[in-house]
């Protein structure tokens, strides 16, 4: 208190033993917001229809908000999406200036907009009393959404009322729709994704689903365009909830809207009376898997209740996908919902398909679609079913995911072995140890991850695990020219890629070599055949239709040699990995130029064996693939001493197809290095691993 009794409006600090920090607060300071009017204000919705008029190429769109039309302090991009409940839209947020999706209530059966004003309003008096329910559903929605926080399911940040409707304000995710995805992944490799790496987006979004489920709601509209796939990570996230309702009594739900998306919608959402609940769900995501490995639409439901069409899942991905993950999807897409998985919990261990406990968790799915009708009334009897389904139905899908775990790791002193082969990094013994140190952080993120210890094994090489016929270890880390032969042979799943390798050409300033071509009559230093970068450079020159015979190459494994050979006039260009690249021209400067970058190939990649379960695929890709989102993972990638890779915080998503694609290449690039190779130095002879 003030002499004269009068607070000062600050808190004073009460005693303390200097534990405990307290804040000062000045409700007194000056407030600056940085916000300007004008960033919250803009033009009338009829000024911005008549300029965008007068813009070449205009195409009227009298759905959609214009471009540069404010709401409340959101700025409207671009329009990314028109469905039947309403428009969503691209904004920037002028206040946090940052980028959201926003998602308006706008159901064109329903409702128009008014030319002058962008307001919304009912078509006719006939439609007031539904737009008004939608419109509470529309809130409700938003509502949920809000409460979710769950990685896979769109977030939602904010709503309001405007324009006589209402705003949903989204995270805005960069990625494209799973349509999108699958199309770009057919055109760069030779068929679908493999089931541990469909397996791996999908587990969570099956976690996100039930989630959504625990709250009582269903999405009713789960299809490829509603699934979006991240660029950062590859991870799934579940978008559009317009359809969504609230069940509070699932087995006696009665009155909902037709929601139909031909092939994914299942039979009991074609009438207004069928009986919908999370089953309904399981349907149109099994639907989506059975898209993704056969490459088809399934058969729409309503042409599969009498006789039906469809080819299984068991049939069409024989061969190429595990049994009992094909017979789940069969299991979900079963026409009548009463012979469908009636949980996600119970869908998600079916498609995991371990056993538990010495009894199978998918809880007898039909080996095909219409066994579970040819069953005796007998053994499918009613009360037994519903016990069994309400047993597991009780358990979340966390508690049957723990449950597997616990029977998979087979005990505290069963530890995943990580076989981990230095390659081009080790170079003394000394060396070895502080690398393997530095892995320790890492190895106990991946051991949290499956509820196991990781422990790690260093081994020279890979050609004694190829005369194995199986896998010795559980998962394996080592460049990739050495570990992609083994991905073929030991059927490994790579998990992630640590950054990539290429290899820069570098001459003096002063050389007069201006382009690859040019090369041809000179001498270069590289790195030998058995590293990763001499077959590099090999591949480079020939996509380059440069005359290997044409040129004197020198080895060496030491990037300072090669560089200095290249000032003294001993080599005319040198060919470094990028790590020694970059190193060369922070020193060097302008005396030095780049006259070319070869293409990327994956750098080390860390693999499992086919004993690691499709799940433990699945937790430790997630894992590592957020790792450059948390402290701990941060911290624990900047530790590890891979020399191509240390400090890096590039870890990034690999399938088999480009990990022995890049082996396959460079292997065929290392059997062309000339046989007039010679060593730049006594140190490095052909043959040695820098």
């Amino acid at each position: 208190m003030e002499p004269d009794g009068k607070s000062s409006g600050i808190p004073q600090r009460p005693a303390t033993d200097g534990a405990d920090e307290i804040t000062q607060i000045n409700p007194g300071a000056p407030k600056h917001r940085g916000i300007r009017t004008t960033d919250v204000t803009g033009l009338s919705y009829s000024e911005l229809r008549s300029r965008a008029r007068l813009n070449p190429g205009h195409e009227e769109d009298r759905v959609g908000l214009p471009v540069n039309f404010m709401l409340l302090e959101y700025r409207i991009e671009s329009v990314l999406g028109i469905g039947g409940f309403g428009v969503t839209y691209m904004v920037h947020d002028t206040l946090l200036n940052n980028r959201v999706a926003i998602k308006e209530y706008l159901p064109n059966d329903l409702a128009v907009r008014d030319d002058q004003t962008g307001a919304v309003s009912p078509k006719s008096k006939d439609a007031e009393e539904n737009y008004e329910t939608g419109l509470d559903r529309f809130v409700l929605e938003a509502r949920t959404l809000a409460a979710f926080h769950h990685p896979n399911i769109v977030g939602v940040n904010r709503f309001f009322e405007a324009n006589n409707t209402a705003y949903m304000v989204m995270v805005y995710e960069f990625g494209e729709s799973l349509n999108s995805w699958m199309k770009k992944y057919l055109s760069r490799s030779d068929g679908a994704p493999d089931q541990a790496s469909i397996m791996r987006m999908f587990v969570p979004l099956l976690e996100g689903l039930q989630k959504i489920h625990d709250t009582g709601f269903l999405h009713r509209d789960i299809k490829p365009a509603n699934i979006y796939v991240r660029d950062a990570d590859g991870s799934l996230v579940l978008l559009d909830f317009g359809a969504a309702r609230q069940i509070k009594d699932i087995d006696s739900a009665e009155g909902l809207t037709s929601i139909v998306t031909p092939g994914y919608a299942p039979f009991e959402q074609y009438h207004a009376h069928g009986r919908q609940g999370p089953w309904s769900d399981i349907y149109a995501l099994g639907g989506v898997l059975y898209w993704i490995v056969t490459g088809k639409k399934p058969v729409e439901a309503a042409a599969r209740i009498e006789t039906d069409p469809q080819k299984s899942a068991v049939d069409a991905g024989r061969g190429r996908y595990g049994e009992a993950f094909l017979k789940a999807i069969d299991w979900a897409l079963a026409p009548h919902d009463r012979n469908r998985p009636q949980t996600v919990a119970v869908f998600l261990a079916a498609l995991v398909g371990t056993q538990l406990d010495g009894k199978a968790l998918a809880l007898s799915p039909p080996p095909l679609p219409g066994d579970m009708e040819r069953q005796s009334v007998a053994s499918r009897s009613p009360g037994r079913r519903r016990a069994v389904l309400a047993g597991v139905a009780a358990a979340s899908v966390a508690a049957v995911a723990a449950a597997l775990f616990a029977t998979l790791r087979g005990g505290p002193g069963s530890p995943l072995r990580l076989a981990i082969q230095t390659g081009a990094v080790a170079q003394s013994a000394a060396e070895t140890g502080e690398w393997t140190k530095s892995m320790r952080q890492f190895s106990t993120l991946l051991g949290e991850a499956v509820e196991r210890s990781v422990e790690t094994v260093q081994i020279a090489d890979f050609s004694r695990e190829m005369a194995q016929t199986e896998a010795s270890y559980d998962l394996y880390l080592g460049p990739v020219d050495k570990i992609g032969i083994a991905v073929g042979r030991l059927r490994l799943t790579p998990l992630a890629k640590f950054r990539d390798f290429a290899v820069s050409i570098i001459v003096k300033s002063n050389s007069g070599v201006e382009k690859i071509a040019q090369l041809e009559g000179h001498s270069i230093a590289t790195y030998p055949a058995n590293s990763a970068h001499g077959p590099i450079l090999m591949h480079y020159l020939l996509t380059n239709d440069v005359r290997i015979d044409q040129i004197a190459l020198k080895l060496s494994g030491s990037p300072d040699a090669m560089v200095d050979a290249l000032l003294f006039g001993v080599v005319d260009a040198v060919a470094l990995a990028q790590y020694g690249a970059d190193d060369a021209l922070a020193r060097y400067g302008n005396k030095l130029k780049v006259i070319g970058k070869s293409d990327s190939y994956p750098g080390f990649v860390l693999a499992a064996a086919p004993k690691v379960s499709s799940e433990q695929v699945a937790r430790l890709e997630q894992t590592l693939l957020g790792l450059q989102n948390t402290s701990a993972g941060i911290a624990a990638l900047k530790s590890i001493r891979i020399r191509q890779t240390a400090g890096t915080l590039a870890l990034m998503p690999t399938s088999a197809t480009e990990v022995a694609g890049a082996a396959e290449r460079l292997d065929h690039a290392r059997s062309l290095f000339p046989k007039n190779a010679v060593p730049l130095d006594a140190k490095a002879a052909p043959g040695t691993n820098p």
